[in-house]
């Protein structure tokens, strides 16, 4: 069976209140062009990103213990289903939010699906700290 995963933005970290008001935003302006965005709680961040992905009636997953208590370590955007050709309306939405360079984005791959947010979070952290060496 073939699903088809629906247009999603996932926000990592933004469980502050800065980060809230702000998600609220970038939903309104994602809502326009047909593209659900989603908070993740810190207690669901260490799920695979595919279950945060899932949820489509509003249900809470039950903790499995795989979450984590702890903040997360900073923000993250990581983006489903959207099409290749979407995706230049969408980072100027999030380029009004300063969140241009400053927070790392991720598109869910049939890699990435499995893994925890906190897993990619900390991917993507390692590629962006070896980027800055060689780049100086």
């Amino acid at each position: 069976m073939n699903h088809q995963i629906k247009k999603t933005v996932l926000l990592y970290g933004f469980t502050d209140f800065a980060g809230r008001t702000m998600a609220g935003s970038i939903a309104a302006q994602l809502s326009g062009m047909g593209i659900e965005t989603r908070v993740i709680e810190d207690d669901r961040a260490g799920l695979p990103i595919g279950m945060n992905l899932m949820d489509e009636t509003g249900e809470t997953y039950p903790k499995t213990g795989k979450g984590s208590e702890k903040p997360f370590p900073g923000r993250m955007i990581v983006m489903a289903g959207i099409p290749r050709e979407e995706l230049d309306d969408v980072f100027p939405v999030f380029h009004s939010f300063g969140l241009d360079g400053k927070v790392p984005k991720a598109m869910v791959t049939p890699h990435n699906i499995g893994w925890p947010g906190t897993q990619l979070y900390e991917e993507l952290e390692r590629e962006r700290e070896s980027f800055r060496k060689k780049n100086g």
